[in-house]
C-alpha cells in the first residue's frame, strides 16, 4: 500500500475537494483521482460517496481515515526520530534532470518525494541529456532523468520508464501540410523543416527516423530557441518538429499541429547505477517513482 496513496486520501477526506487537496499537496487532480482508485482497487472498495463537486467519505471511508490517521501519525514520528541519525552530506540526492522538465510534472514528483521522506535533501543539475552517463559513472549524480538518444551501458546502468512523448509537426495557420490529419515522414522529408540543436538526443531520433525514409530532410534552421523556431513556423517559413508535450501549450488560433506517420517517439527514463551499492536516499527515490508510475 503506498504511503503517498494513503496521505492523498487523509488530505481528500479532510478536504471533501479534490482541487483543493492537489492545491495542498502541488499536484494534480488527476493524480489525485488516479491514486485513489488504484487504493480503492487495492482495499477492494469505495471510500467516498462523490458527487459533481465534492467527496465524502462513506461508511468504510471513515474505517480507514480511523486507521491512516494513525498510520501517518506514526511514520511522522518516525521520520522525525530518524532525521536526528542522519548525516547532511549522506541524505542528500544529486538528480540530473534536463531543461524542460516541468512539461512531465518532474517538480511535481520531487515535491511529493519530499513528502514522503523529508529528511533527504535533494539537490538539481540541469545537465544536457548526453552528459548524464557519465555523470551517474563519476557519481556528480546519483539518478538522472534522461531523454532517449545516447546509448546506455546496460551493464552498468538500470532504466526505468518514465515518459514517452512523440514528435509533433507545428505549423503557422494557412501552411499547405494542414491538409493533413496525419503527416508522413517521407512528406515531411520534403518540406522546409525547423529543430532545435544538431546535438541532442530528440535531433538525433529524428534525423534517423526522416532519414529511414530514403529522402534527405531539408532543415533550414538549427539553433537553441523555441521561440525562434516558432517565429519562423509562425510565418510559414517552414515546419517546426517539437514534443506534443510543448506543443500542447500552443495558441490554437495561431499554430495547426500534426501528428506524425510513423510516429516518431521521445522515451525518458529515470537513470541509475546497478553496479555498486546502493544508498537508502537512492533506493527510496527509486521505489517511490516505481509507485508513482
Amino acid at each position: 500500500m503506498n504511503i503517498e496513496d494513503i496521505r492523498e486520501f487523509y488530505v481528500l477526506s479532510v478536504t471533501n475537494s479534490f482541487s483543493e487537496t492537489a492545491e495542498q499537496l502541488f499536484t494534480t487532480q488527476s493524480s489525485i483521482s488516479k491514486h485513489l482508485k488504484r487504493l480503492e482497487d487495492e482495499i477492494g472498495t469505495p471510500l467516498f460517496t462523490r458527487t459533481s463537486r465534492k467527496v465524502k467519505l462513506n461508511e468504510a471511508g471513515k474505517v480507514f481515515f480511523t486507521y491512516a490517521e494513525k498510520f501517518l501519525s506514526l511514520q511522522d514520528e518516525l521520520v522525525q526520530a530518524m532525521s536526528e541519525h542522519v548525516t547532511p552530506s549522506l541524505s542528500t540526492l544529486n538528480i540530473a534532470v534536463f531543461s524542460s522538465m516541468s512539461l512531465y510534472e518532474i517538480p511535481e514528483l520531487i515535491t511529493a518525494f519530499h513528502q514522503e521522506y523529508p529528511f533527504v535533501s535533494t539537490r538539481l543539475i540541469e545537465a544536457r541529456v548526453d552528459n548524464m552517463i557519465s555523470m551517474l559513472m563519476d557519481g556528480t549524480c546519483n539518478v538522472a532523468f534522461f531523454r532517449e538518444g545516447s546509448s546506455i551501458p546496460l551493464d552498468s546502468i538500470e532504466k526505468i520508464p518514465f515518459y514517452t512523448d512523440k514528435v509533433t509537426a507545428v505549423m503557422g495557420k494557412g501552411h499547405s501540410y494542414e491538409a493533413f490529419d496525419t503527416i508522413p515522414l517521407k512528406k515531411l522529408a520534403e518540406a522546409p523543416i525547423l529543430a532545435a540543436g544538431t546535438n541532442n538526443n530528440l535531433y538525433k531520433s529524428i534525423v534517423t527516423a526522416l532519414k529511414k525514409t530514403g529522402k534527405q530532410p531539408n532543415f533550414i534552421y538549427l539553433g537553441h530557441s523555441y521561440d525562434n523556431i516558432l517565429g519562423l513556423a509562425k510565418q510559414g517559413a517552414g515546419i517546426a518538429l517539437t514534443i506534443n508535450q510543448s506543443a500542447k501549450a500552443l495558441p490554437a488560433d495561431t499554430f495547426s499541429i500534426r501528428p506524425l506517420s510513423p510516429e516518431i517517439t521521445s522515451n525518458i527514463y529515470v537513470l541509475y547505477r546497478k553496479d555498486q551499492k546502493l544508498s537508502p536516499q537512492v533506493k527510496n527515490f527509486i521505489r517511490f517513482v516505481k509507485n508513482i508510475n
